[in-house]
């Protein structure tokens, strides 16, 4: 490339121009090579296509830029309707089965050898070892970000300076593309701080409740008798599904009569002159008037059900205590004590929640 540079004639005119070719097509291919992805875009006809996790599958410009939410984006502000059909599905990384798996294998490495009583078994360091990656990556982007923050004020200093003094028009384009490209880094680099940091804390808390559930439930302080809780949670799961599907078609209906009625007043509002000028405003207003009755009446049935969800879910621990106490005084033979009682009970409001969700 010396040729360009220094128009040295020693070198061969054709040799330059094939050199800066290739150097040409070899950044065109590294760029090509960034845009693909892990996976075939085509799909077999007759099978079902298998939905992407943004994390491993997407290209490397989706990833900084995030551009996997383009497709939720895009559905939302066309339409109001259920989105859940377009939600990428969660990553292995980040399913509460791999965060446990790996608290588990931290703790047979760390406290294979603390099994003796009076021996504190350390928690600190399994946490670390279940989502040490992202906590790292999450802390170094935060830093660089606070580092490009604080080049700001620098470069607007500069940008001020060249309002005011007479510099070349280059200076001022540099300071000003430098601005941009500083404040985009700096919003790139608070995101992707953000993301890695929650999956951080997604990842300890899943691990952290997976061994809580475990020890819980190996510990039970009620036998055979705590069986009483699957076989009421086989009686109010269907129901409760039943209701939570209700009131999804519920608010499908609900967010059409809306669309509908917002229609109709459009439509009244574009056209007001004419209604006026027939005497056309009683039908029009009794076709509103319908349309929001419905919406109305929409909208009172799905309260009903949410209520009826929110009432079955305060009384279904009490029920589920009082059915396993009786079942355990008068099949367990043991004493029914105020430790048995109290413990029980804190687990199964404890567990009120996750079984609701």
């Amino acid at each position: 490339y010396q040729f360009f540079i220094t128009y040295d004639k020693n070198i061969p005119i054709l040799e330059a121009v094939f050199n800066c070719l290739e150097l040409f097509l070899t950044i065109i291919a590294f760029i090509i090579s960034c845009l693909t992805t892990r996976y075939s875009e085509f799909e077999v006809l007759g099978t079902e296509c298998e939905a992407k996790c943004p994390m491993n599958d997407f290209n490397i410009f989706s990833k900084i830029f995030i551009f996997w939410m383009k497709t939720i984006l895009k559905q939302g502000y066309k339409s109001t309707a259920d989105l859940a059909q377009y939600l990428l599905p969660i990553c292995d990384y980040m399913k509460s089965l791999h965060a446990f798996n790996a608290f588990e294998s931290a703790n047979r490495k760390y406290n294979s050898n603390k099994l003796k009583p009076k021996t504190e078994i350390t928690l600190f360091p399994l946490l670390v070892w279940t989502a040490w990656t992202p906590y790292l990556f999450g802390s170094l982007m935060e830093l660089i970000h606070v580092c490009v923050d604080l080049s700001q004020p620098f470069i607007l200093s500069k940008l001020i300076d060249f309002v005011s003094d007479t510099e070349h028009l280059w200076h001022g384009l540099c300071y000003a593309v430098a601005y941009s490209l500083i404040n985009l880094i700096s919003q790139l680099l608070e995101c992707h701080s953000n993301l890695f940091i929650n999956m951080a804390y997604y990842r300890t808390s899943s691990a952290l409740i997976s061994a809580l559930y475990q020890k819980m439930l190996r510990l039970s302080q009620l036998g055979p008798s705590s069986l009483t809780l699957l076989a009421v949670m086989l009686i109010v799961g269907p129901f409760t599904t039943f209701v939570m599907t209700r009131i999804d078609t519920l608010q499908t209906k609900q967010m059409q009569l809306k669309d509908k009625r917002m229609e109709q007043i459009s439509e009244v509002l574009s056209n007001i002159k004419l209604l006026k000028l027939f005497g056309w405003e009683k039908p029009f207003i009794d076709r509103i008037s319908e349309t929001r009755r419905q919406e109305l009446h929409t909208l009172k049935l799905k309260n009903y059900f949410w209520s009826c969800i929110d009432v079955l879910w305060i009384v279904v621990p009490f029920i589920i205590a009082g059915i396993t106490f009786t079942i355990f005084i008068y099949t367990s033979g043991q004493p029914f004590t105020a430790k048995t009682a109290f413990v029980s009970l804190s687990v199964y409001i404890s567990l009120k929640a996750p079984m609701g969700s």
